[in-house]
């Protein structure tokens, strides 16, 4: 995958998280193609079509992934 787009969506969706979740984001290394999802962390798999297709997955802590479950629930807090 193109480089320029990976930036590009890692910027985005830092701030997104950081603008709507109130979320600090430590924005690790993106990498591409095949390799392993640590078990302890929650998975969000994305699909993408158009003109780039194929697969971004996000992964979050628990804690994050909760944080943001209840920021999208009016404020829940688990």
């Amino acid at each position: 995958m193109n480089v320029n787009h990976v930036n590009a969506i890692s910027r985005a969706a830092k701030e997104i998280l950081t603008s709507h979740f109130g979320l600090e984001i430590k924005q690790e290394k993106p990498s591409a193609g095949t390799g392993s999802v640590p078990s302890d962390n929650v998975a969000v798999i994305l699909g993408i079509k158009g003109d780039l297709t194929g697969q971004i997955i996000v992964t979050f802590s628990r804690d994050t992934a909760l944080k943001i479950v209840g920021t999208m629930m009016g404020g829940w807090r688990f």
